[in-house]
């Protein structure tokens, strides 16, 4: 498990991944020591490689100033039920700049009651770009 963190426009930021993709994103924070310790607390075993991260710091730099709308990793969403990981995915399809409400992914889901359940799971991604 690797990690790089760098800064922003928005603040420092964080990513963590796996050999099969990225697992965690740490969002804008106010300074790099809050990061670090997010990242050390969630992923004690994470290594700080910035140079695996070239690519990633490179299109979330993009991300964040409206240059790049997708973010077009491999995901490593283990330890994540079904359910999130649909709420996930469908989530991820909204247009760049877009919003929309919980019961709308949970009805796209199938699940038009769902919309709290929805709220829930997207409260717990890791990957929240």
């Amino acid at each position: 498990m690797y990690h790089v963190i760098f800064s922003t426009h928005f603040g420092w930021c964080g990513i963590v991944k796996t050999d099969r993709g990225i697992c965690s994103i740490v969002l804008p924070q106010r300074s790099k020591q809050s990061v670090e310790q997010q990242i050390r607390e969630e992923f004690p075993e994470s290594v700080s490689a910035p140079k695996r991260f070239s690519a990633e710091t490179a299109l979330f730099q993009d991300y964040f100033t409206g240059e790049a709308q997708e973010v077009p990793f491999p995901l490593d969403l283990q330890g994540a039920t079904s359910f999130q990981q649909q709420v996930w995915m469908e989530a991820g399809k909204i247009p760049y700049g877009e919003v929309r409400t919980y019961g709308w992914i949970a009805a796209r889901l199938g699940k038009p009651g769902a919309g709290r359940a929805v709220g829930n799971a997207l409260g717990r991604n890791p990957v929240p770009l």
